[in-house]
């Protein structure tokens, strides 16, 4: 899991599966990317170029096939940011 910061209090998230035969299930839990607890997220796919309809809180777990990567920008609620 790689994560950075950026700007509008987003985030950037890449799961990174390196396994070669294997597809795991990887979790980002907020703790471990700079995220509140309790900070719920929308979460758009960079690869599907869409928004998902999931919000996320405290963390985020996806399937990611051997070799592949999955990344994502999250952006909290607005209800967060009051």
């Amino acid at each position: 899991i790689w994560a950075a910061p950026l700007t509008g209090y987003r985030t950037a998230v890449l799961l990174l599966n390196r396994h070669a035969k294997d597809e795991a299930q990887i979790t980002a839990h907020w703790d471990d990317i700079g995220l509140p607890a309790g900070t719920a997220v929308d979460a758009r796919d960079l690869w599907l170029h869409k928004t998902l309809d999931t919000k996320f809180t405290d963390k985020m777990s996806f399937n990611v096939t051997p070799h592949a990567a999955r990344m994502f920008v999250l952006t909290p609620l607005k209800s967060q940011m009051d």
